[in-house]
């Protein structure tokens, strides 16, 4: 082998013997650590080569003497891709014991786990139950009790294990939300100490300069430029492959993708506006969808906690299940880890039954449980009823059924009252009441 090389031959390929390593030539920045280890012929960085060599002896008793070849496809690739090195969590939120108010509440418990290379996925967790419940608010106790601990808004408790090192705390968190009547107030201050956890706002209102002026609103013109200027960021910061991998994941609209491919091929020079008029042609839910996503991959760094109110608000379901796997897949290269307060099944639908927590009651009666249905890719009309509860049952057709059974009637006879035109679902639930009812 040469003494020096500008990338070497096929006879030759490498592989990083600890996570330190990649850990090092990520600090270089994407492009120099692409160029490093695609130069070296690293392994960890092509897995089909590496799936190429693991046979050969040199592979077996030299580069993998004390590295399982499981590392190498998982937690090596992903640090060679640019993530970060994953570390497992556990900790809980402790609600406030007395509400905003000043009246005494009867506090609950949230616990979180994550599990590193877990399948299904556990970096993503949801807080489900009826409207008005508390979910945005608890949302925003979190942030709270995360960015200034001692407040009035609960505190995180992180927990240890003799058998493994958890990590011990998150260096910034990122709440999300585009709503108009969120309950987030964007920080007007951030604490300067070395060990402050930053808090960062991803939303709609604007970052009040003093006590006395409430955050306006931002319109689409604000929208539009924040949008340039956090893309402008993200390619100064050399993240822009990464930007790119989890936008492609957004992509199944052609017109969509066309629009994301422009903004690939513009100067530096002109960056910031062409992409912002770019922005400015994408339908509302692509805008918003595409927003978050550039906001994410700019503000979350390793070991952020990011809070997500009700992204259902501005995105269709297959966005909207688009969005959450580019999420999960953004959070993992991170060691991130994500709470989403949410109506949606689809979200529901993208995360285990032990990363779903349904909350109950309102005010000081606050209670929560683990969804009791096994929600990774379950039925929507079960998770619906999951989320809602008796609310379903009062409402829509369920309502206009239920009264039908009570003017009485046969199956067949209620079915004819519709002219046949039940779907099955609501022929299953029409059946049922009709043998809950007696006849």
């Amino acid at each position: 082998m040469p003494r020096s090389f500008a990338s070497l031959t096929s006879d030759f390929f490498s592989l990083g013997q600890d996570e330190n390593y990649y850990e090092r030539l990520n600090a270089l920045g994407d492009v120099v650590r692409r160029e490093i280890l695609a130069g070296l012929r690293d392994i960890a960085l092509d897995i089909e080569l590496f799936r190429d060599v693991q046979h050969l002896d040199v592979t077996q008793t030299s580069l993998l003497r004390s590295i399982k070849p499981v590392v190498v496809q998982t937690q090596f690739h992903r640090m060679a891709m640019g993530g970060a090195k994953l570390s497992p969590y556990s900790f809980s939120y402790h609600s406030p014991e007395f509400d905003r108010y000043g009246a005494p509440t009867s506090p609950c418990r949230l616990d979180f786990e994550v599990i590193p290379q877990a399948n299904p996925r556990t970096n993503v967790h949801v807080l489900i139950g009826p409207n008005g419940v508390g979910k945005s608010f608890t949302l925003n106790d979190i942030a709270t009790a995360l960015a200034r601990p001692g407040s009035s808004a609960g505190k995180i408790e992180f927990h240890q294990r003799a058998d493994r090192l958890l990590a011990s705390s998150f260096a910034n968190v990122v709440s999300v939300t585009y709503s108009a009547f969120d309950a987030f107030e964007p920080p007007r201050r951030q604490s300067t100490a070395k060990d402050a956890i930053h808090y960062k706002y991803v939303g709609l209102k604007t970052v009040a300069s003093t006590e006395k002026s409430p955050p306006s609103l931002k319109d689409h013109v604000a929208l539009a430029q924040e949008f340039g200027s956090s893309l402008k960021n993200v390619v100064d910061a050399q993240h822009l492959e990464r930007w790119r991998r989890y936008v492609a994941l957004l992509t199944s609209d052609p017109l969509f993708a066309e629009n994301v491919d422009r903004m690939m091929n513009v100067s530096s020079d002109d960056f910031r506006e062409t992409a912002r008029k770019l922005f400015g042609q994408l339908s509302s839910g692509h805008k918003i969808v595409l927003l978050i996503l550039t906001r994410l991959v700019e503000t979350v760094d390793e070991a952020t906690l990011v809070l997500i109110d009700e992204p259902e608000s501005h995105l269709h379901p297959p966005l909207l299940s688009a969005f959450m796997s580019a999420l999960t897949e953004l959070l993992e290269d991170r060691n991130g880890v994500a709470i989403i307060a949410t109506h949606s099944p689809v979200v529901v639908q993208e995360v285990p039954s032990n990363c779903v927590w349904k909350l109950f009651g309102s005010g000081s009666a606050l209670t929560a449980q683990q969804s009791v249905v096994e929600t990774y890719g379950e039925n929507v009309g079960t998770l619906t009823q999951e989320i809602f509860g008796l609310e379903v049952t009062k409402s829509g057709f369920h309502r206009v059924l239920g009264e039908a059974v009570q003017e009485g009637g046969t199956y067949e006879q209620i079915l004819a009252k519709f002219d046949h035109r039940l779907g099955a679902e609501a022929r299953a639930l029409l059946q049922s009441m009709i043998f809950f009812a007696g006849r």
